[in-house]
């Protein structure tokens, strides 16, 4: 039995002034990899390194360390699709995983390219990064709860996700 779980508890707000979030939540729903695209126009090409990445992901697949790529609805040749905003390199490895048929996506209003692309740019800037020393304890079982740790979360290349 685990005892030195600490519970989610709410930021102090001073010197704060937020206002209602401009979108819906996301919602979540199961959908066959290969039936997602990627927009060009803001997500890079696959490259060696990001073909290594997927073939590291299809090898040592893992449920729980996989990220459901955040995807948008957006109309392409006249009908509607899921293009993934961030997680291109795990969507791509779960459609080729032989045994993978649909994963969970998370699906945000983005409205148009620039919406999109802002969603991406976002994705991908508004993280806090591990330090090594963190993930090191974290593998050893070691890591305990400090002001640098209480908010750290991972970088993509330690889960599933771009």
């Amino acid at each position: 039995m685990q005892d030195n779980i600490r519970s989610i508890v709410p930021v102090g707000l001073s010197g704060l002034a937020p206002e209602p979030p401009a979108m819906g939540m996301p919602i979540c729903e199961m959908v066959d990899p290969a039936a997602l695209y990627v927009d060009p126009s803001y997500q890079r090409n696959v490259g060696d390194r990001g073909l290594s990445q997927i073939r590291r992901i299809i090898q040592n697949f893992d449920w729980a360390k996989f990220m459901p790529p955040i995807c948008a609805y957006s109309v392409s040749e006249d009908r509607i699709v899921l293009k993934v905003l961030d997680g291109q390199h795990t969507a791509i490895a779960a459609a080729s995983h032989p045994y993978i048929t649909v994963i969970p996506v998370m699906i945000v209003e983005a409205e148009d390219t620039i919406a999109q692309a802002k969603a991406f740019i976002g994705q991908n800037t508004e993280r806090l990064g591990v330090t090594h020393l963190q993930l090191h304890q974290a593998a050893s079982g070691q890591l305990v709860h400090t002001p640098a740790t209480a908010h750290a979360r991972r970088q993509p290349s330690s889960r599933y996700r771009d």
